[in-house]
């Protein structure tokens, strides 16, 4: 797998293909690491109120997961295995309402990750509001397509084709691919599999160890912004030393100092800066000696005197300066929808890499419409904004 694709622009995915499944699970880890072209993954890592380092972006439960409803069948029984598949994991059948969460007699529960055992988390569940939310989605898919269908091809075996000028377009064949597994039956949310349950960062390392061997990376931020989680970063370099991937991992916090303890801790990893502004960035990467800065795209401002000091770092330093940017204007699996974004205003930005909800779209779309002339942006902050 090569770490870029055509174009020299990083594609990471964010908190896995977080548009099209569950965000941060093994399901969404793997589709996104068989992607071409991929550049990487981006999840999130919090600590659980008995240690285990897991993976979910919100400090709490609330927006995707809710406790399963009584008498109802747990999920603490399962997990997801590499291939996709389920396997068991635990045997305690005890009903965390009888005796308090966590089995503590009058603990109240608690949304919150740091209040929660890793127990407790695989006994959650996806929001019926959410699957059926996407269950709405996939209809209206297959609506559009019948109507393209009938449009373009009106005879009896047609497949599913879509009419005029975007026959052919990225977006067409991303709907021709959903509709096709929908009408397919896979739609992975049958009440019998039970997927989708929160990963230990261990598992996911584990998993994804056949696509770091071919050039995968993994971002992994660090949830420490809000809950401190002291400690978290010796925890989260070991497990990563333990399972072999050292070479293959980023790591970035919004809680700057953390990523100072990391290059103390283990000079050579690579970390990013993340904020909203990119000169909030760039001050605590000079700071905290780090190699990337990771800003909103909305906060993507290059200024000639921000230009100039990303020039002398490069200089100064010997290595680009990478610009990794997130946006918050894609939908999530299980949110409501968004107007899509607009790609083309992105290769204006001079950000060398973006994290998206949706790879799969960027990767069709950008080798005819980034106009970057293949080039590789990782070979300088400002050489690559001279081609833009």
């Amino acid at each position: 797998m090569d770490e870029r694709n055509s174009s020299g622009f990083g594609i990471w995915a964010h908190r896995g293909c977080s548009r099209e499944l569950p965000e941060n699970t093994l399901e969404a880890f793997l589709e996104a690491a068989k992607i071409p072209g991929i550049t990487g993954i981006e999840t999130d890592v919090q600590r659980t109120r008995d240690g285990v380092l897991i993976l979910h972006h919100d400090e709490t439960i609330d927006r995707l997961r809710e406790w399963p409803d009584d008498g109802e069948e747990s999920m603490d029984s399962r997990e997801v295995s590499s291939d996709g598949r389920t396997q068991a994991v635990h045997a305690d059948g005890g009903k965390d309402d009888e005796v308090g969460a966590g089995g503590d007699p009058g603990r109240q529960r608690s949304s919150r990750i740091c209040d929660l055992t890793y127990e407790e988390l695989l006994s959650l569940k996806l929001k019926d509001e959410c699957i059926r939310r996407e269950e709405c989605r996939a209809e209206e898919c297959r609506a559009a397509a019948a109507k393209d269908t009938r449009a373009a091809h009106p005879g009896p075996d047609a497949g599913v084709r879509t009419s005029g000028s975007d026959a052919g377009s990225p977006e067409s064949a991303r709907l021709s691919s959903l509709v096709k597994r929908y009408s397919a039956g896979d739609r992975r949310l049958s009440p019998s599999r039970k997927p989708f349950q929160i990963p230990t960062l261990a598992r996911t390392l584990e998993a994804l160890k056949p696509y770091f061997e071919r050039g995968l990376k993994l971002n992994i931020e660090l949830k420490n912004s809000i809950v401190p989680y002291e400690g978290m970063e010796e925890e989260v370099l070991r497990a990563v030393a333990e399972a072999g991937a050292e070479e293959s991992i980023v790591y970035s916090s919004f809680n700057p100092d953390s990523m100072g303890i990391i290059r103390r801790l283990k000079p050579d990893a690579q970390t990013g800066i993340l904020d909203t502004r990119i000169e909030d960035c760039f001050d605590e990467l000079i700071r905290q000696d780090a190699d990337a800065v990771h800003p909103y795209t909305g906060g993507l401002v290059i200024t000639d005197g921000m230009d100039e000091r990303m020039r002398r770092r490069e200089q100064e330093t010997g290595r680009p300066v990478p610009v990794r940017c997130w946006n918050m204007e894609e939908t999530l699996w299980g949110c409501p929808a968004k107007e899509n974004p607009d790609f083309t205003r992105y290769k204006a930005l001079g950000m060398t890499d973006l994290f998206t909800n949706d790879p799969k779209r960027y990767l069709a779309w950008m080798p005819a419409e980034a106009g970057i002339k293949g080039k590789d942006c990782m070979t300088g902050f400002a050489e690559c904004r001279g081609e833009l």
